[in-house]
Order: structure tokens, then sequence, then C-alpha cells
């Protein structure tokens, strides 16, 4: 049996180590043939059942991990399956509420939802009914965006997800068109989203990764929300 010889081999695949076995015995055909070159890379093979180790990629691959902040709007249809009324109704419905209320207390502007639960502004019920709606549009938007980011990302895992609804509204009682703008802002499907990313990339942590973080998240989210904002994202290399 002849010694191993190490080869480079000049192929397409660069980075990689080829290895070639000499063997004095390999019987093709019936005939003794004194050498076998085996041309899969990193796999020798013969008679003897001797394999070599695999071979390993020049080039260093980086685990980055990345935080995103980002606001979205879920389109109506994805959750009008799991609920019994209409979401810009419901928040037609909650808006003329808040009017009426504040119309009576006087307050010179538009307070907090939770607010106006434990002033009386808004019933039990149609509480209730806001919450509940907030829920489905949560549990959907959580699921939809761990599906579409996985095909791209390691793992992909919601840290915090709040509904813009829940906030003060940025809206004047002096304003003509009030009750318009607060049905706007009382939409159950306007959420603010925090993501943590993971991703094994060639390219280091970087600047010019976090570019790419972010075109990639647009690619995978932007035609499944009627709004996609990215308003921070950062990256670290994990360790």
């Amino acid at each position: 049996m002849r010694p191993h010889h190490l080869a480079s081999w000049p192929g397409p695949c660069i980075g990689f180590t080829y290895f070639v076995k000499k063997l004095s015995l390999a019987s093709i055909g019936g005939r003794q043939k004194p050498w076998a070159v085996i041309a899969v890379p990193g796999v020798i093979s013969g008679p003897d059942k001797l394999a070599s180790k695999f071979c390993r990629r020049t080039m260093p691959l980086h685990h980055c991990q990345i935080t995103i902040s980002m606001e979205v709007e879920l389109p109506d249809h994805v959750v009008a399956a799991q609920l019994s009324f209409n979401l810009k109704h419901l928040a037609m419905r909650v808006a003329a509420a808040v009017v009426e209320r504040e119309a009576v207390k006087t307050w010179g502007y538009y307070p907090a939802f939770d607010y106006l639960i434990d002033d009386g502004g808004i019933t039990p019920e149609l509480a209730e009914t806001f919450n509940s709606a907030c829920r489905a549009v949560a549990h959907s938007t959580t699921a939809l965006i761990q599906q579409r980011l996985r095909a791209a990302f390691s793992r992909v895992h919601v840290i915090g997800l709040h509904h813009l609804a829940y906030n003060i509204p940025k809206v004047s009682p002096a304003a003509p068109d009030k009750k318009e703008r607060l049905a706007v802002h009382y939409r159950p499907n306007t959420m603010h989203v925090e993501l943590e990313l993971s991703q094994i990339h060639k390219q280091p942590v970087s600047e010019a990764y976090e570019n790419f973080a972010r075109r990639l998240v647009y690619r995978w989210l932007a035609d499944y929300f009627d709004r996609l904002e990215i308003i921070s994202l950062s990256s670290h290399r994990r360790e």
C-alpha cells in the first residue's frame, strides 16, 4: 500500500482541498489497476473502505445578531376570518365614544385608551371587543413575521409588540376632522414591533451588513403588510 498524497484540485470549487489516494489493489472489470484517483471532494473511497475528513472552507463565517424596531399595519383580511366584526367599524365606534366623552369632560385633549376605560368613556363591552381584536391582530402578526423571516434568518424572536391605538391620540379636539382621524388612530392593526434576528453570514458585522439585513427584512415582509417602516436596526456579533 503506497502512502497518501495531498493534491489541490484545479476545479471550480475554490476553497476546498481534494485528497487523492494511490491504491495498489483496485479491481475494475477483472483487471488490476495500480492507480485509482477519487475525484470526490474531501472523500477517499476504495476497496479498503478508507475515507478522509471533509475538507474545510477557507472563508470564515460570522454569527450576526440583529435587533429591529419597526411599525407595521396588518391588512384587515388577514384577521377577518377570526373576528365577527369589521376593524374599521370598530375603530369608528371607539372614536365616536371618545369624542362624546371629551365633549362632556372638556379635557382639551384625548386621553389614552386605558384611562378612558377607567373614566367610563369606553363601556366594558366595547373595551372587551377592542381588546379581543388587538389580541387576534397580535397573534396573526407574530405568526406572519416568524413564518416569513425564517426563510432568511436562522432565528426569529418577537420580543415586543405594542398596539399604537393604546397611546394618546395625536389629535386635537378642535380639529374639524377629529372623528375621522381618531378612527384611523384606533384601528387595532397598527403596531410597534421589536425583533431579534440571528444569521450566519460571510460578511462581518458592519454598516454594510446592517444595510443588507434591512433590505432583507423589507424583501420578505413588505408585500404582506399595508405599511412597514423600520425605525431602527442594530447588529452585533454573537459569540
